[in-house]
């Protein structure tokens, strides 16, 4: 068997490309039970900066364009519109890669923690689909203790910890000063909870956050102490806002010219968190309107970049992931030994019996001494 992993990222693709293939919260048990018929064990990576679906195959061939395709199944996406932007890897290349995601050395914030929460995320619900088999949940569990331990034995992510941080910095540097700010932020998921705890930290107060279920938005005001909007005032929320922070799940634009329509003079600063993004392209044309999408933040992300500890961090994961190929390796062996075993067992007893049949004659302790 060979793992697969098939997909693309921050790096080899725009924002365009990979909002069209992400894949959103509710759609990952549906697209899980599919997963299931294409390959022995799978499971999803679909974060804001990247979509990558691994497999288990017994060709590594076969196995790549059956999930190419397990990729492309119902996105309304062309082959030849996505080839150039994808990748693939085989078996100790799936392995190396998913020990670099986990390490964040593959992220657009090197180092950031967020990647571990949403590799074990995307493992735990694989599993509870019955599609994560004992291989590939093995790989995953090897892959983010290695991540763990890349930063904890090197330097790496001791700076900016995700795109929250880079965006909220990038929206200071637009005129949005988060401390000095109104923010309206439209999400409940666990971005939404993520950029709410790094404005508390930097004692911001005037948060209020906005979600399509009110339940879900009143268990996060309550737990955070921000207001809570109902999701059909979000456009009244929104003019009366300096930053807005999507960070929705949706396939489409929650956020579109109309719902932001005409202010009064202020300037609005929206980040857009959200793949899909939330934000309608249109909104860029608006005066006084200035939007930050993911796409904007990697170029941002450079300016972090550590190279000494990434390098360090490169080597603890080379180090990490090539024992667990050594694990793999011996465990591809043992059914062989058991086969060899077998046969001897089966050699030794047509033997046996031939020469007792040649010798009838002998007397219980002698056949036992032939036996023997």
């Amino acid at each position: 068997m060979q793992v697969v992993a098939v997909g693309l990222n921050h790096i080899t693709a725009p924002l365009a490309v990979r909002e069209r293939l992400a894949f959103s919260d509710g759609e990952i048990p549906k697209s899980l039970a599919r997963l299931g018929q294409v390959v022995e064990e799978g499971f999803i990576l679909s974060t804001c900066n990247r979509v990558e679906v691994y497999g288990l195959a017994g060709h590594a061939d076969s196995g790549a364009l059956a999930l190419r395709s397990f990729l492309l199944d119902g996105r309304e996406v062309a082959p030849q519109d996505v080839q150039h932007f994808s990748y693939t890897f085989a078996h100790e290349d799936a392995v190396r890669h998913l020990f670099r995601v986990a390490g964040g050395v593959d992220s657009m914030v090197l180092g950031e923690n967020e990647i571990l929460g949403q590799l074990r995320r995307a493992l735990a619900t694989a599993r509870e689909a019955g599609v994560l088999g004992p291989k590939l949940g093995r790989l995953g569990a090897a892959a983010v203790r290695a991540g763990r331990l890349a930063r904890s034995e090197t330097g790496l992510g001791r700076g900016l910890d995700s795109v929250v941080s880079l965006g909220l910095e990038a929206a200071g540097a637009r005129g949005a000063e988060p401390l000095h700010s109104r923010i309206a932020i439209l999400g409940g998921g666990e971005t939404a909870e993520a950029v709410i705890r790094h404005l508390k930290r930097g004692r911001v107060r005037h948060i209020t956050v906005c979600n399509r279920g009110k339940d879900r938005a009143a268990r996060i005001g309550d737990a955070h102490g921000v207001s809570v909007a109902a999701w059909d005032e979000r456009a009244l929320l929104v003019a009366q806002s300096d930053l807005v922070i999507t960070c929705t799940s949706a396939r489409t634009p929650v956020l579109t010219s109309r719902d932001i329509g005409v202010r009064d003079h202020r300037p609005l600063v929206c980040l857009d968190l959200g793949l899909p993004r939330d934000v309608e392209p249109a909104a860029r044309s608006l005066s006084g309107v200035t939007v930050i999408d993911l796409d904007e933040l990697s170029p941002l992300a450079l300016g972090n970049c550590r190279r000494d500890d990434v390098d360090r961090a490169e080597a603890v994961l080379a180090g990490y992931s090539e024992r667990f190929m050594e694990w793999w390796r011996a465990r591809q062996v043992v059914p062989t030994i058991t086969d060899l075993r077998a046969l001897g067992d089966e050699i030794r007893e047509a033997e046996v019996q031939r020469a007792l049949n040649r010798l009838s004659d002998l007397t219980p302790r002698q056949r036992q001494v032939v036996q023997s």
